[in-house]
């Protein structure tokens, strides 16, 4: 006769496939906004970390997707006014950081490569907007409620990015990007 699992083994049995389904796609939508591997992971770490805390309130009243993705975005978004806060200019120091050449959400080296050079030249906040906006498809209203700003700077952060990219050659259209 089996024992009847405890309420804190089955949290621990549904964190673990939780995370074993969306750890690798929490990071790489990670990597969007940030534009560095490393910093995606930490990311990621950290809001699975606030997720296992507030797992029973969580599984049940919201999609634990959902709530992982908003962590992340106000870490994004507090990491940078922290830093604009304490007065240190944001840089992107380092080598080219690309997801690995088995990730199936880029297709091509040269993709993968274009990409991540034109998302370090993105404002924080214009890497943020375009994510939410055009990786989850979310509306301006929803992408600024995430982003904790206004709808217009939501359009604007996407405009701008999205002309900074097409400036640098990166579209999604590759007639346009030849002369």
């Amino acid at each position: 006769m089996s024992v009847p699992m405890t309420s804190t083994a089955e949290s621990d049995r549904q964190i673990t496939e939780f995370v074993m389904a969306q750890h690798a796609a929490l990071v790489r939508w990670a990597y969007l906004l940030t534009g560095d591997q490393n910093e995606a992971q930490d990311l990621t770490q950290a809001a699975l970390e606030r997720l296992c805390t507030r797992w029973p309130r969580i599984r049940n009243k919201h999609a634990p997707s959902a709530y992982v993705r908003r962590t992340i975005v106000s870490l994004v978004l507090n990491d940078r006014r922290r830093r604009r806060s304490a007065g240190h200019a944001m840089t992107m120091l380092g080598g080219l950081a690309v997801p690995s050449a088995s990730d199936p959400g880029f297709t091509s080296v040269d993709d993968r490569l274009g990409l991540a050079a034109g998302l370090k030249t993105l404002t924080q906040a214009q890497r943020v907007a375009l994510t939410l906006r055009y990786y989850d498809d979310l509306s301006i209203h929803d992408a600024a409620i995430l982003m904790r700003c206004s709808e217009s700077a939501v359009k604007t952060h996407s405009a701008r990015g999205i002309a900074h990219l097409r400036d640098a050659g990166i579209t999604d259209n590759p007639a346009r990007s030849q002369p």
